[in-house]
């Protein structure tokens, strides 16, 4: 085993306000990476995951962009990093996590373009669907409930019992003797 494949794997994902500009993005990627060099690592994988909208406010801010990368390095690179994105006004939230204390890079690629596969085929299948109009799977048209007719006013109901109240029959909700 290569002194490459020993180092520790990490995934991070962090937000940025959408305000930032797209150069100003690409600067701090390139700090990233430079951070991930000096602790001796290799960076692996990095997406753009565009913007989107928060479940809720976060500091004002209602939308942001996110960004995912994926990188090795000697242990002490993910403090460095968490540091310099606590530096920066721009990140709004941040996660960073250990893959593996033995990272192989080549099988991560591996598992990753799997992943992204499987992906892509469920949202073909998806899209079919949507053409189809088969919004629900393969329920079809519910023909196991068979005619339900006219519901009317459901007259054949009978009229309603009548309800204890007060003290007597300590119904679901009513009255009875609690002690009190």
């Amino acid at each position: 085993m290569s002194k490459q494949n020993a180092l520790p794997g990490y995934e991070t994902t962090f937000v940025t306000r959408i305000d930032l500009a797209d150069e100003g993005l690409a600067k701090f990627k390139e700090k990233i990476k430079s951070i991930v060099k000096e602790f001796d690592g290799e960076f692996l994988l990095e997406e753009d995951w565009g913007s989107r909208k928060f479940a809720y406010t976060v500091g004002k801010e209602t939308r942001g962009r996110y960004t995912h990368a994926a990188f090795t390095g000697k242990p002490g690179i993910v403090a460095e990093l968490e540091r310099n994105y606590r530096m920066q006004e721009h990140i709004i939230r941040f996660l960073t996590v250990k893959v593996a204390d033995e990272f192989d890079a080549a099988k991560y690629n591996e598992t990753r373009f799997d992943f992204i596969k499987k992906q892509a085929e469920m949202a073909e299948r998806d899209r079919e669907r949507e053409l189809r109009g088969d919004r629900w799977g393969d329920r079809g048209d519910r023909g196991d409930r068979g005619d339900r007719g006219d519901r009317g006013d459901r007259g054949d109901r009978g009229p309603r019992r009548p309800r204890p109240m007060g003290g007597e029959g300590g119904g679901r909700w009513g009255g009875g003797d609690r002690g009190m």
